[in-house]
């Protein structure tokens, strides 16, 4: 087996994983947070999120 394969074979199924968890968090967590802010009036959260997106 070539080194490519073998790196690919070991790594995929993580960055596979990875790749899924980014989707679900961009999916179903960050819009769950704009609501919380709506129905709350807290606006912190969001000011914190954006700080660790956006840098």
């Amino acid at each position: 087996m070539s080194y490519t394969a073998h790196v690919l074979r070991r790594y995929l199924p993580i960055l596979a994983f990875i790749s899924i968890l980014t989707m679900y968090v961009e999916m179903a967590v960050l819009p769950s947070i704009y609501r919380i802010e709506e129905e709350f009036s807290v606006s912190a959260i969001v000011n914190y999120t954006s700080t660790i997106i956006c840098g």
